[in-house]
């Protein structure tokens, strides 16, 4: 059984109706597959820029209010990502919103008919965690505010799978290296107390990412990062470590 796009919003609208939107904590809303805020919590409604649930009401991304619109490109990728794997997603969202600059952590949830067994939306709750200091997600916002050629502003949280047999450190160093740290920066930001990191380790481990990679230059390891998904991620270790 495959349902058509407002047999999805009718099922949609059902799901809406018995869900407690306003009495969870933090920002909740529930996605449409289209790639719009279907319905709202009172929170949420306000940090994106509406003014009313109405005008919130199957939103697209690219529409809200908020500067953080210029992020719905990768808000369609992850809701999508969800609906796609059947699987939550978890993200690291930082942006201007209506409320000023915050940074959120998030919960995608694809939403499963129980009939047609088809993915007919998504539930995302965010919790803000501007004030957190676990992750330093500052160096990124300064990098997007000068002017970088590539703005980026979520990132999902990378299990620790391994991209193309990464293991959890190598995608430690890749992500800072693809973030603009030279060596020193990444042994820094990684050593511990008893356990320091020296920037000679840290040049053999891009080596041996270059290697698995299949790449040979910094040029050509940036662009792989970024064809096998890797440039969207956070790996999970920044934050449980």
């Amino acid at each position: 059984m495959i349902l058509t796009t407002e047999e999805k919003k009718k099922k949609l609208i059902t799901f809406a109706e018995s869900f407690p939107i306003n009495s969870m904590p933090g920002l909740t809303s529930i996605l449409s597959t289209e790639n719009t805020y279907f319905h709202s919590s009172k929170g949420l409604i306000k940090t994106i820029g509406c003014k009313s649930e109405d005008e919130a009401h199957d939103i697209p991304f690219k529409n809200i209010p908020s500067n953080s619109h210029k992020n719905y490109q990768q808000w369609e990728l992850d809701n999508q990502e969800g609906i796609k794997t059947r699987k939550l997603v978890r993200i690291i969202s930082y942006g201007d919103f209506a409320d000023g600059w915050k940074v959120y952590l998030g919960h995608q949830k694809p939403i499963v008919d129980e009939v047609s067994n088809e993915v007919i939306g998504t539930v995302a709750n965010y919790i803000d965690i501007t004030e957190n200091s676990f992750f330093d997600i500052g160096r990124l916002i300064l990098m997007e505010q000068a002017g970088e050629n590539r703005k980026q502003f979520q990132y999902r949280i990378q299990e620790n799978q391994g991209f193309e047999g990464l293991s959890k450190r190598l995608q430690e160093v890749l992500f800072w290296f693809n973030h603009g740290l030279n060596s020193i920066q990444i042994s820094k930001r990684l050593s511990k107390p008893g356990h320091p990191l020296t920037p000679s380790t840290v040049r053999g481990y891009i080596e041996k990412i270059k290697l698995k990679l299949g790449v040979t230059t910094k040029e050509q390891l940036l662009e792989k990062s970024i064809s096998i998904g890797f440039m969207c991620t956070v790996p999970e270790s920044i934050f449980v470590d």
